[in-house]
């Protein structure tokens, strides 16, 4: 198994992104940024509790025999290039999405950066927060562990994997948001060219939009980070 990662943080912010391996196990993690002075709910800030939260997976890979369960909670990206099929496999909890799709046309309909969008995102963010991590809302890994519970899992035959993509949703926008490249074009590009090249194409994006009239979005940038691991077989 080879992996390769990149991270890179939105302008002016933190990194609020973690990405970490071992030689069996990969974690990402997307944190769950907030507006500028908005209460991110941790005294610490979101950076601190996703690089926290990360580290101590990593480190419960290696105190037990029994690893973690393949898991995709919230908007994070899992893309799986799977032998014999022409189209990779894409595992993503869009339930955030499909809540949010309910409330952002405000937010969308104006200029990114202007006084009018930082207030429409604002109340954006409040109205998801009363969605979160309930029953027929959407779920982030918080203080209740028992959002775990409500992740993503699955397996899959080693042998029928032949790499596998880890996306924050900051490096997934190329294809899901600004559908610039297909799912097989961005793993092709993190296994010729690797994740900070694919980061760097969603850069120029970013920058070519800054008002957000082609893609409408809550922020202009948003922290990127991307993991690609491939599998490779010996005769």
């Amino acid at each position: 198994m080879r992996v390769t990662f990149a991270t890179q943080a939105a302008p002016g912010r933190p990194n609020e992104d973690f990405v970490a391996a071992t030689p069996d196990t990969a974690v990402l993690l997307d944190g769950a940024g907030t507006p500028p002075g908005f209460d991110s709910g941790c005294s610490h800030g979101v950076a601190w509790y996703s690089h926290t939260l990360g580290s101590t997976l990593i480190a419960s890979t290696s105190r037990g025999p029994n690893p973690l369960p393949e898991l995709v909670l919230s908007n994070s990206v899992l893309v799986l290039d799977i032998t014999g099929t022409p189209d990779p496999t894409v595992i993503c909890d869009d339930r955030e999405a499909q809540i949010g799709a309910h409330y952002r046309a405000e937010m969308d309909a104006l200029d990114s950066g202007s006084d009018a969008h930082v207030s429409a995102h604002r109340r954006y963010v409040e109205t998801l927060r009363s969605h979160r991590n309930r029953d027929g809302g959407f779920w982030v890994a918080a203080t209740d562990p028992l959002a775990a519970d409500q992740a993503l899992t699955g397996n899959m035959p080693a042998d029928r994997v032949r790499a596998a993509a880890l996306l924050s949703d900051g490096a997934s926008r190329l294809v899901d948001r600004f559908h610039l490249a297909t799912w097989r074009e961005a793993l092709n590009t993190l296994d010729q060219h690797g994740p900070a090249n694919l980061i760097s194409t969603v850069r120029t994006a970013e920058h070519s939009d800054p008002h957000g009239e082609r893609w409408p979005c809550g922020k202009t940038y948003d922290d990127a980070t991307a993991a690609h691991i491939s599998f490779t077989t010996t005769e």
